[in-house]
């Protein structure tokens, strides 16, 4: 899996970002099209056979609990047709059970074949705050695709 530690200062890091283009290596980096893009040249694609998009994985336990009670998710989105399934997935895992949150994008995702801004947040439970591992990506299993650009992630 694309994973790489991020160069920081701090011994932690609450914001991540993606345009697609940059050296940023997120989880699933296959995803990544020159089809069509919202800023740039690239976006990450999701449907028809490709059902998850670049996603960030991050240890979260790193991160201070103080500072752990949200995660803020924004992106454009481009969708191609009405009829996905496609959700933005908050994923935890490690010293419990698996953790799965996932939220219907297709009713905030705007027109049919334009870019719109799309903004999530989720809770964090206190039972996953320990977590080896937290993912956020797009998933989506369904035919009709579905492209993601300027992903932003916010822990706070």
């Amino acid at each position: 899996e694309d994973y790489r530690e991020i160069a920081s200062n701090k011994e932690y890091q609450t914001l991540f970002y993606n345009n697609f283009e940059d050296e940023s290596i997120w989880g699933n980096s296959n995803s990544i099209t020159e089809e069509i893009a919202y800023s740039g040249s690239n976006s990450s694609a999701t449907g028809n056979g490709m059902d998850f998009s670049a996603g960030l994985s991050y240890p979260l336990k790193i991160i201070p609990d103080s500072l752990k009670n949200n995660v803020d998710i924004e992106f454009m989105v481009y969708q191609t047709g009405s009829g996905h399934s496609a959700k933005v997935v908050m994923e935890a895992y490690g010293g419990f059970a698996h953790h799965w949150q996932g939220e219907d994008i297709r009713y905030d995702a705007g027109e049919i074949n334009q870019w719109k801004l799309y903004r999530k947040r989720f809770a964090i439970p206190d039972s996953i705050k320990n977590a080896d591992l937290i993912k956020v990506y797009v998933y989506n299993p369904s035919q009709v695709m579905v492209y993601i650009d300027d992903f932003r992630i916010r822990i706070n």
